[in-house]
């Protein structure tokens, strides 16, 4: 299989992208630095087989015009794509929050979908148990714990929507929403939090699961891997479509 993971050169994605590789995937390796996308191509390429692909892409997912980029390169390179895990994303600590975790995700999701509808893969959205109600009218002003914890029931939603699209358009594609796991040892939780967290393993196994197991469902949330209940809002059908119509109008 081919698997591209965003956001793949520190915490879990990185290790993801080390476990999908000692299991003989090919992967597509993104980071916003270029330095630690080189660093992590040695590293990866010192443990794959001669037959395995390894590809490296840099972009800095909070510019639209980096994130479309990206999107080109990668369908100029890559006629079909069997896993997309939209790992990439920042905490209450920085800026651009909503363009990274949820706009640039979106537009990954929007852009790279023929290539997995050719593959009959799956798509894994990383989101968050910190969750909040989505203030369409205010989505790309805020800052802080607000704009991470509306970014991540905005993945959640905007997953139930793509779901709900795939299968009116009969496409054979799995896409999901996770929460990899509270306080687990990143750098994003050393930031925000100041102290070290759980095994990242549990997160790295979420990720795996969701990625090729065979019972899981199409458009819905999990927590570690388990199918878990997301806020009230992301199960209100008005609220979802009224999320996509404003993610509609910010990604035109």
């Amino acid at each position: 299989m081919k698997v591209f993971i965003t956001g793949a050169t520190s915490g879990i994605g990185r290790l993801s992208a080390l476990k999908f590789l000692k299991l003989g995937h090919d992967l597509i390796l993104h980071g916003r630095s270029e330095e630690a996308l080189l660093k992590l191509e040695q590293e990866a390429r010192s443990v794959a087989n001669a037959e395995q692909k390894i590809w490296r892409y840099q972009a800095d997912l909070s510019k639209s015009e980096e994130v479309h980029r990206l999107i080109n390169q990668v369908r100029n390179d890559h006629k079909e794509l069997d896993i997309l895990i939209n790992n990439a994303g920042l905490g209450p600590k920085h800026e651009k929050i909503i363009d990274v975790n949820y706009i640039a995700l979106v537009l990954l999701c929007e852009n790279l979908l023929p290539l997995i509808v050719q593959a009959r893969g799956r798509i894994v959205n990383i989101a968050s148990e910190a969750q909040a109600t989505v203030q369409n009218d205010k989505l790309t002003q805020l800052q802080g714990m607000a704009a991470y914890a509306q970014s991540k029931l905005a993945v959640i939603m905007y997953t139930k929507k793509l779901a709900e699209r795939i299968k009116e358009d009969g496409q054979d594609v799995i896409v999901t929403s996770l929460d990899p796991g509270s306080f687990l040892a990143t750098k994003m939780v050393k930031e925000t939090y100041g102290r070290d967290g759980r095994d990242p393993m549990i997160g790295v196994n979420a990720h795996l699961k969701l990625a090729t197991a065979e019972a899981i469902e199409n458009g819905s949330f999990y927590s570690e891997g388990k199918k878990a209940q997301a806020h009230p809002d992301a199960y209100n059908q008005e609220l979802i479509n009224n999320l996509w119509t404003t993610t509609q109008e910010l990604i035109s």
